[in-house]
């Protein structure tokens, strides 16, 4: 069973405010909102966190621009989906993702350059049913969070509905 989620941080290096968490799960909206003044949302920093079965496989250890992480995912996962395989990189960082078809249930994911963080062999639907899952939690979330500026500004309601069609396409839900 895959566990997914996604966490905002706090710039407690610039601003120091002990009211505020050092990273903010995406479903707290309350806190979010609270620390929307704070945050910088051209370069939005945050890490997603997936599990399977308990076994971590992309950790705060790959922390970076956390909408651009969560569109070049959904990238690799249409790739994958698509032609049986995808990659992306980290967007501020040299760290490699890729998927693998092996079979047509199993996907290799490939986290670092030759397996240097891990490699995961994974079932393929659930997997592509979590990561489009969380994407579409993730860009809702931002939608719901952050005022309609913001909103408005990063272009996050096209984001989550592009994220929608998305999942409508590939998994119907």
């Amino acid at each position: 069973m895959f566990q997914v989620q996604t966490y905002i941080y706090f710039p407690v290096i610039r601003i120091k405010n002990p009211s505020f968490p050092a990273e903010i799960p995406i479903n707290d909206t309350d806190t979010l909102r609270k620390a929307e003044p704070y945050l910088d949302f051209k370069r939005l920093q945050g890490h997603i966190e997936l599990s399977y079965y308990g076994q971590p496989i992309l950790t705060e250890k790959f922390g970076d621009f956390i909408i651009e992480y969560w569109s070049y995912l959904l990238n690799a996962i249409e790739d994958l989906m698509n032609e049986g395989c995808g990659g992306m990189f980290l967007p501020d960082q040299p760290i490699p993702i890729d998927f693998e078809e092996k079979g047509p249930n199993w996907v290799l994911m490939t986290v670092g350059e030759g397996g240097e963080y891990g490699k995961w062999l994974l079932p393929r639907e659930e997997l592509i049913k979590t990561l489009i899952n969380g994407a579409v939690q993730f860009f809702k979330e931002l939608c719901d969070a952050f005022s309609d500026a913001i909103v408005q500004q990063r272009n996050l309601k096209a984001l989550y509905e592009e994220t929608l069609d998305f999942k409508k396409q590939y998994i119907g839900e």
